[in-house]
């Protein structure tokens, strides 16, 4: 059996432990909630956006990250076929939402449907940083969440797809 001056040994260093996290790492609860709310808020749109076929506005919500992965991969294969690969044509074409960009989100849509997302699953704030948070969704028949990773980019948070999901 414990003593009495060790339970409370514990009892003051959880405490202790707990009121430096929340002072060196955590913003006030309104703040939090601010920020959870926003994050949500975007990561949601995104997910609309997509599902309606707005590649342009697709395109402003990501991540740079992302953005680089989607290009690079892009350019890859093009460079299976044609040997060369313009990387300029292909921004463009990302940043308009035509062209390639429209054929690449076409076709990710044939394989992923966004309805699972939005309708079918349930969001939650895995974890919220200054630059960087972490969204739990929860599909239905999953017995798993996936974590989609946001980021703050120039005061924005931006979706990070291509750092959540894809192999690289």
């Amino acid at each position: 059996m414990k003593s009495t001056k060790g339970n409370f040994f514990f009892l003051f260093s959880v405490i202790v432990i707990t009121l430096f996290f929340f002072k060196t790492n955590a913003w006030p609860l309104s703040q939090y909630e601010r920020e959870s709310s926003l994050i949500l808020n975007k990561a949601n749109r995104f997910f609309i956006i997509l599902e309606k076929k707005d590649y342009k506005d697709v395109w402003v919500l990501l991540t740079k990250q992302s953005k680089n992965i989607i290009i690079n991969d892009v350019c890859k294969a093009i460079r299976k076929t044609a040997k060369k690969c313009n990387l300029n044509l292909i921004k463009s074409s990302f940043r308009e939402g035509k062209g390639l960009a429209r054929d690449y989100w076409d076709s990710y849509l044939r394989y992923f449907n966004p309805d699972i997302i939005l309708k079918q699953s349930v969001w939650s704030i895995r974890y919220i940083h200054k630059s960087q948070a972490e969204i739990s969704i929860k599909y239905k028949k999953a017995p798993n969440p996936v974590y989609l990773i946001m980021k703050k980019e120039n005061g924005s948070w931006k979706v990070g797809l291509a750092e959540s999901f894809f192999k690289h």
